[in-house]
C-alpha cells in the first residue's frame, strides 16, 4: 500500500489531529478559542448583572474601581464585563 493509501485509510480527521498536535502555536490558539467560548457561555452566570441592567450607583466606573464590576461600567451604569461576553456570544 502506498503512503497516500495508508494516509487515506487512517482518515483525514486523524491526520489533521496529528498535524495539530505537532503545531504548538495552532494548539495554543485552539485552547485560547475554547476558553473564550467557555467564558462566553458560562461567564454571565458568575455575575449578578444582566447585560442590559443599570447600576445607578456606579456610573462610568473604571475597571477595578467597583468590586462588583470587573471591567467597570459605561455612562449608563451597564456592566462592561457582561456586555462584552454577551457580544462574544453574538
Amino acid at each position: 500500500m502506498s503512503e497516500a493509501g495508508a494516509r487515506a485509510a487512517h482518515g483525514l480527521w486523524l491526520d489533521a489531529g496529528r498535524r495539530l498536535r505537532g503545531n504548538r502555536a495552532a494548539l495554543g490558539a485552539l485552547v485560547l478559542l475554547a476558553l473564550i467560548a467557555l467564558l462566553a457561555l458560562l461567564g454571565p452566570l458568575a455575575s449578578p448583572w444582566a447585560f442590559d441592567s443599570l447600576d445607578w450607583q456606579h456610573l462610568a466606573q473604571p475597571p477595578g474601581a467597583a468590586a462588583a464590576h470587573w471591567l467597570g461600567t459605561d455612562r449608563l451604569g451597564r456592566d462592561l464585563y457582561v456586555r462584552t461576553l454577551h457580544g462574544v456570544r453574538l
